[in-house]
């Protein structure tokens, strides 16, 4: 019962060229849900995708993506 919310990275056709976590989704409660993807390859035209699946809704507040090695969000 209820939403799953998926972040997804894909850096190129097929399966194996993307990443996706999933998250269960609580309505009525805002979660921080901090999450990490390793790229296979370097791509320009990359693609960050948010997708749900399930009964409800749900509303993205921000997404931020960062560098590991970044400094203080820089």
């Amino acid at each position: 019962r209820g939403a799953k919310v998926s972040v997804a990275l894909l850096w190129g056709p097929g399966a194996q060229a993307r990443q996706t976590v999933t998250f269960a989704y609580v309505p009525g409660h805002f979660t921080r849900l901090p999450f990490h993807f390793t790229a296979g390859a370097n791509d320009r035209d990359a693609t960050f995708r948010v997708t749900g699946a399930g009964t409800g809704a749900f509303t993205v507040g921000a997404v931020s993506l960062m560098p590991a090695d970044n400094i203080d969000g820089f």
